[in-house]
């Protein structure tokens, strides 16, 4: 594996300033991204069950995962989140999940978090870690824009990549299945990102209640 020359990204709360103008990382990102789900699917890609073993799946298969977490967190000391906000924000987008169109499933990444990114000057750098990369519902490529940006960079993503209203709920969902299952599991181990996953989760509940 080569060098590469970067910083790595920072999460970004609800309530904190951005330490440079995110629009640009959110193009970059949005651009990765819709470049990833660009390329071609083959028809052994879709069906290959190693490709699907992550994230990418319908939400409903992971509502039991995401109220076990949302049970665990309860008992986390200091843990100053909303968990029943959080359950509102989750079932808005099960409502909503529907059944996604015959040929819908793209390439994604399923980690993209702050701490797999690179940046210079402010621009992306590197993406890292395709460990997770699979084949199915690409929305979950989305969450790290609660973990990333600010709100009006948010947007700028968003416009970017051109998802509708039911994509981006799927996202915001997948944000808050991701944060909460880290804080669950991480709580004491890794405080670094315990930190990255509580500012996506709270970028989450303040988004939902905007």
């Amino acid at each position: 594996m080569r060098w590469l020359k970067g910083e790595r990204a920072t999460a970004v709360g609800p309530d904190d300033v951005p330490p440079l103008d995110r629009s640009q990382l959110a193009a970059d990102l949005a651009d990765v991204i819709l470049a990833l789900r660009a390329v071609d699917v083959p028809d052994e890609a879709v069906s290959d069950p190693a490709l699907r073993w992550y994230r990418g799946r319908s939400l409903v298969e992971f509502d039991e995962p995401l109220r076990r977490s949302v049970r665990q967190c309860r008992s986390l000391e200091g843990l100053d989140v909303d968990l029943d906000a959080a359950l509102g924000v989750w079932a808005d987008a099960l409502d909503v999940q529907g059944a996604r169109e015959a040929g819908s499933d793209r390439w994604y990444h399923g980690d993209v978090v702050a701490e797999n990114l690179l940046l210079s000057g402010g621009r992306l750098a590197a993406v890292l870690d395709f460990d997770g990369l699979g084949v199915g519902d690409p929305t979950v490529d989305l969450h790290g824009a609660w973990e990333l940006f600010d709100a009006p960079a948010r947007e700028a993503f968003r416009a970017r990549l051109g998802v509708d209203e039911a994509e981006w709920l799927r996202g915001r969902a997948w944000a808050l299945a991701i944060g909460l299952g880290a804080l669950a599991y991480y709580w004491e181990s890794m405080p670094g990102r315990r930190r990255d996953r509580l500012a996506m989760v709270r970028s989450v509940l303040a988004d939902a209640a905007a």
